[in-house]
């Protein structure tokens, strides 16, 4: 069975850096004046098909390989050197002209590459917490007045590389797991601990 346009639209919407709600406004129009709840829970239906993960997946790469190739030709070391001699900038300075020059070059919502923000939102952070039974999904450690466990929520897919605040790609690790974890590698401990 292929994808519908309209579950085409979204797959696109949420590979572009869109949350799943505002995605399936998008290509739902007429579910504008649903609840936000209802909206979430049609997005997270979806979010569970394999074939709109997979080509979710396939346009993310996509978006992220051609963000790596123009960054990095943009980012040879001739560039560098050119852009160090004539404006006499540090490193810093330069990697804001080329994030510039990136905006400039990619489409529309392809600049979601380059303007996202790691900010969870808090009905996120609290749907994420309350999936995991406000523990981490690591350890199975959880807060109480006796300990000192810190819950945070991390980005399955490291923010760094390519990873979105969608609530699939959210995990609550506690401070000490989080911190091992890190941005080096795609983890999820989502079904580990029940």
């Amino acid at each position: 069975m292929r994808l519908t346009a309209k579950q085409l639209r979204f797959c696109q919407e949420v590979a572009s850096g869109k949350t799943q709600y505002e995605s399936y406004l998008t290509a739902y129009p007429t579910s504008v004046n649903w609840k936000r709840s209802t909206v979430d829970e049609r997005a997270s239906v979806m979010m569970k098909n394999d074939k709109i993960v997979k080509r979710v997946s396939k346009l993310r790469g996509e978006r992220v390989q051609k963000y790596n190739d123009l960054h990095s030709i943009i980012l040879s070391d001739e560039l560098v050197t050119f852009l160090n001699k004539k404006y006499k900038k540090n490193l810093p300075e330069i990697n804001k002209i080329i994030q510039n020059k990136l905006a400039e070059l990619l489409d529309g919502d392809e600049r979601n590459l380059l303007k996202r923000s790691r900010t969870v939102n808090e009905s996120s952070r609290y749907s994420v917490l309350k999936r995991a039974n406000f523990k981490c999904q690591a350890c199975g450690e959880r807060p109480t007045p006796d300990n000192d466990v810190i819950l945070q929520i991390d980005h399955i897919i490291p923010f760094s590389k390519g990873g979105t605040n969608d609530i699939e790609n959210l995990q609550v690790l506690c401070f000490k797991c989080n911190i091992s974890k890190g941005n080096y590698f795609e983890h999820s401990h989502l079904r580990l601990v029940k």
